[in-house]
C-alpha cells in the first residue's frame, strides 16, 4: 500500500508540531505566588469586599529556546483562575498583561568562582489589582503551565510535568486583611558541586506574622499536549481546582526533604529560613520550598516557591592549598619534619593570575610568627606540634581562601648497623642494629634489603648468600610518630672456598709440553 500526503497537507503537520513544541517546550524554572490587601474596595467599610494586589514571580530558562513567557504577545495568552470554596467551577478568569522581564543575575555569589557559559534565567513579573467578596470560605487563585526541563535529574517525567502556582486566601486572612510573606531574593541559579553553600531564604511579612519555614513538594500542573485548554494542555484554561498532585520525585535517592539527596545533607531552618548544603553530584534539581505565616497559633497563609537548582562543576579560581604529608577528616594539611626544626611549606595555592598576596601565621611560644611570601620557612627550634593558616587574597570580602595548618617537628631519627662473617667459610652473616632514635621514642620497625631480592622485618637478623659477590644492604627504621631513617653499606662477600689438594706428578718432554695435573 502507498501512502501519498499532498504537499499542502505535509507543511500543514510540520506546522502543527512545530507549534505544539514551541508551545511545550521546555522552560519553566520556577514561582511562586503572592497577595496583598489594599484595604476595602472603594475604601468602603460596608463594600462587604476587600481588593488585593496579586504577584506571580515566574523565571524561565532562556538558553535553551524554550517557551516565551504568556502574554498577549504571545501565542499562550496569561491568565489565572479563581476558585471559592469547594466549587469547582471558577468562581473568577482574568487575563493578565505582559510581564516585566529582567534577566536574572547567575553570579553564586563569590569571584572566585567561574559559572560554565550555558546557564541562562529570566524572571518575568505579573502584577494585578483585584476586588474579592469577603466570605467564610477559602479562594483559591491559580496558574497552571507545563513544561520543566527534559534534562531535571531528581523527578519522573520533567519533560511532561507542569507546575501548578496558587495561594490560598483563607476566611481569617480575608477578615483581618491579611498580607502573604515575600521572599526577599530568588535562589542562587547557579550552585557548585562539592562546595557549601548558604543561602539566606527567608521572606518578610509587613504584618509581622510569625513565619516557619519548611521544605514541601512542588506541585504538577498541565500537560504536554500542545494546546491550552484541556486539563492536560500546556496552559489548562481554566486551570484546574484543588487538590494539586505532587512532583513524583525518584525516590528513595530524591524526596521533597532530600531534593538533592541524602548526600547534599540539603537542610532550612525553620526559624531563620537559612538553606545549607553540599552538592555532590551535577544537574539540574526541583526543590519545593514553603513559608507559612501564623497569628496568635492560626495559620494565615502558605506561600510554596518552586524553583530549579542548576548544579555545575564551576571552575574555582581561587583556593588554598599546599604540599602535605597527609590531610586530617577537617580538611587539615598536616606537615611532619623529622630531627629537623627548620621547616620549609611549599605553597601550591592557584589560579596564580587571581591572587593578589598571601599571609602565612604561626603561634610560637606565645607569639604571632607572620609571613607574606609565597612559600613559608622557618625554624622553630624546639620539638613540638604548631597550629597555623596560611590565607590566599588576605582581606578580600569575596575571592579569599584559608589553609588550617598543622606542623610537626619531631625528634630525629638514625639507622645504623655493623655486620661479621667467618672469611673462612661460606656462613651466614650476622648484623648488628645499631640504630638510634634520638628523643628516646620507640621504634616499631626494623626492614632489611639484603641486595639478593631477599628481605626481612626483625631487629638483628643473620642472612646467608648462596654465591659471593658485592652486596647493598639497606636498613629502614621507623618510629612511632612515622618518621624513617634508612642506611646503606655494601657487603663483600667472598669466603674462603673450600680446601683444593691438586696431586703432583712430573713430566719430562721437550718444547712445546702439554702438562696435565690430577
Amino acid at each position: 500500500m502507498h501512502l501519498l500526503i499532498h504537499p499542502p497537507k505535509l507543511w500543514g503537520l510540520l506546522l502543527a508540531l512545530s507549534l505544539s513544541f514551541s508551545l511545550s517546550a521546555a522552560h519553566i524554572v520556577g514561582g511562586e505566588m503572592t497577595y496583598r490587601c489594599l484595604g476595602f474596595t472603594n475604601d468602603d467599610p460596608n463594600s462587604g469586599s476587600r481588593r488585593y494586589e496579586f504577584t506571580i514571580n515566574l523565571y524561565r530558562d532562556c538558553f535553551g529556546g524554550g517557551s516565551e513567557f504568556d502574554s498577549p504577545n504571545f501565542v499562550i495568552q496569561m491568565h489565572i483562575t479563581v476558585y471559592r470554596g469547594n466549587d469547582r467551577n471558577p468562581f473568577r478568569r482574568l487575563e493578565l498583561n505582559r510581564p516585566d522581564i529582567t534577566p536574572v543575575n547567575i553570579d553564586p555569589g563569590s569571584p572566585c568562582v567561574i559559572v560554565p557559559a550555558n546557564i541562562c534565567v529570566e524572571e518575568g513579573v505579573y502584577v494585578w489589582e483585584m476586588d474579592l467578596p469577603i466570605t467564610d470560605e477559602s479562594y483559591q487563585i491559580v496558574y497552571q503551565r507545563c513544561c520543566r526541563n527534559n534534562t531535571i535529574t531528581n523527578i519522573v517525567d520533567p519533560g511532561g510535568s507542569g507546575s501548578t502556582y496558587t495561594i490560598e486566601l483563607t476566611p481569617e486572612a480575608q477578615r483581618t486583611c491579611n498580607s502573604s510573606p515575600r521572599f526577599r531574593e530568588y535562589p542562587p541559579a547557579v550552585i557548585c558541586a562539592g562546595t557549601t553553600f548558604e543561602y539566606d531564604f527567608s521572606a518578610e511579612d509587613e504584618d509581622g506574622d510569625l513565619l516557619v519555614y519548611e521544605f514541601c513538594s512542588p506541585l504538577l500542573g498541565g500537560g504536554n499536549m500542545g494546546d491550552q485548554g484541556p486539563p492536560n494542555g500546556v496552559a489548562p484554561d481554566p486551570d484546574l481546582p484543588p487538590p494539586y498532585t505532587n512532583v513524583f520525585f525518584f525516590a528513595p535517592t530524591y524526596t521533597a526533604t532530600r531534593p538533592l539527596g541524602a548526600e547534599a545533607n540539603l537542610q532550612i531552618n525553620s526559624t531563620t529560613g537559612i538553606m545549607t548544603g553540599t552538592p555532590v553530584f551535577s544537574g539540574q534539581f526541583v526543590v519545593g520550598v514553603c513559608v507559612s505565616e501564623f497569628r496568635n497559633g492560626v495559620l494565615l497563609s502558605t506561600v510554596r516557591r518552586d524553583f530549579q537548582f542548576n548544579v555545575s562543576n564551576c571552575e574555582v579560581t581561587v583556593f588554598a592549598d599546599l604540599q602535605e604529608d597527609s590531610l586530617s577528616q577537617d580538611g587539615q594539611y598536616i606537615i611532619s619534619s623529622c630531627g629537623l626544626t627548620e621547616v620549609r611549606l611549599t605553597n601550591q595555592s592557584g589560579q596564580a593570575r587571581f591572587i593578589d598576596s598571601y599571609e602565612w601565621r604561626f603561634a610560637v611560644d606565645g607569639e604571632d610568627v607572620v609571613s607574606t611570601s609565597r612559600d613559608f620557612e622557618y625554624d622553630f627550634e624546639e620539638v613540638g606540634t604548631y597550629f597555623g593558616t596560611m590565607i590566599v587574597n588576605p582581606g578580600s570580602p569575596d575571592c579569599s581562601d584559608t589553609a588550617e595548618i598543622q606542623v610537626n617537628v619531631f625528634p630525629g631519627l638514625t639507622s645504623d648497623f655493623q655486620y661479621a662473617y667467618d672469611t673462612c667459610i661460606a656462613g651466614p652473616i650476622t648484623f648488628t642494629n645499631l640504630s638510634v632514635a634520638d628523643g628516646g621514642q620507640p621504634i616499631i620497625a626494623n626492614r632489611w634489603q639484603f641486595g639478593d631480592g631477599i628481605a626481612v622485618e626483625e631487629f638483628a637478623p643473620t642472612h646467608r648468600y648462596q654465591e659471593p659477590g658485592d652486596f647493598p644492604v639497606r636498613l629502614t627504621v621507623e618510629d612511632v610518630n612515622g618518621c624513617e631513617a634508612t642506611s646503606i653499606e655494601n657487603i663483600r662477600y667472598f669466603p674462603v672456598p673450600e680446601l683444593i689438594v691438586i696431586a703432583p706428578s712430573s713430566f719430562e718432554g721437550c718444547t712445546p709440553a702439554e702438562i696435565f695435573f690430577d
